[in-house]
């Protein structure tokens, strides 16, 4: 190929490339023969060009100037693309991160306060329920009294009157009674005692997997504040810790010298049920009706 048809074709690619941004070429190399200018360019272009000064080897740049503008918006693009392409710094990510763990320890926390209102509301109905069909057996049922020298269960006597709901039936031990906070009711009667009826409530066994294996103090408060409710039809509450009795209450039925359960105040409920811990053995409550 000759070099004007080389020489043209060059021209063409190079004019249409600075024709896109808006810019002036030039052609510089030794002095020669003029090589005549392809008539397809357009006028514009034409008087952008330098003449042609030689037919042996030439050398084509684009301006100096242009080329400043060239890598300057080259520069401008690569920059735009990089802050699309780079996203967030570190440490905006790190403060994101932070706000983020503030606001979910805040979440759980409030979470974790609302469940226990929840099961702590949800107890009080279901110790009351338990309750009232305790003393619903021992007033309204003829059931036989106990003929042993030992307590009766009559747990199973409870379940059969269907007043209870079965989200209450324990798994373990079977067919006993269980709250929203996992503490376990084994319905008995005391042994020669025909005319009371009562409720074994464990709260806490260390390493058990039948009764509860950590003690919760706000649940048991809340066992004494329902069995107020209650005091007109109770005898006494005895609270055990690892088999050794730590205290006594008394409701109305009972004539005894020990605290009435109406007299404490919430503070106090709060000393009774510290006795029990995690050092115990175990803790459960036994609250008898008359």
């Amino acid at each position: 190929m000759k070099f004007n048809e080389l020489g043209r074709s060059f021209f063409r690619k190079t004019v249409q490339m600075c024709s896109n941004f808006a810019t002036t070429c030039t052609r510089k190399g030794t002095q020669g023969a003029k090589l005549p200018i392809d008539t397809t360019f357009s006028g514009s272009l034409e008087k952008s060009l330098d003449k042609v000064v030689s037919r042996g080897e030439k050398n084509f740049s684009v301006h100096k100037k242009y080329m400043n503008f060239f890598q300057y918006r080259k520069t401008a693009l690569d920059e735009h693309l990089y802050k699309l392409s780079a996203g967030r710094s570190m440490v905006e990510m790190l403060g994101v991160l932070a706000i983020i763990g503030v606001l979910s320890v805040g979440a759980i926390a409030g979470y974790s306060k609302a469940m226990m209102k929840y099961k702590l509301n949800k107890q009080t109905e279901q110790i009351s329920l338990v309750f009232n069909t305790l003393i619903k057996i021992l007033y309204e049922l003829n059931i036989a009294p106990c003929s042993q020298n030992a307590e009766c269960s009559y747990t199973k006597t409870l379940w059969s009157l269907n007043e209870l709901p079965e989200d209450m039936r324990a798994d373990t031990p079977a067919n006993n009674i269980q709250d929203a906070l996992d503490f376990k009711y084994f319905v008995y009667m005391p042994a020669n005692k025909s005319d009371q009826i009562a409720t074994r409530i464990w709260m806490y066994s260390k390493g058990s997997a039948q009764y509860p294996s950590s003690y919760n103090k706000e649940s048991c408060i809340n066992l004494l504040q329902t069995a107020k409710s209650f005091y007109n039809n109770l005898y006494d509450i005895m609270f055990f810790v690892s088999g050794a009795p730590a205290w006594y209450l008394k409701g109305a039925k009972s004539n005894s010298n020990y605290t009435p359960i109406t007299s404490l105040t919430v503070a106090e409920l709060e000393q009774k049920c510290a006795v029990c811990s995690s050092q115990s053995e175990y803790c459960y409550m036994n609250v008898v009706f008359q």
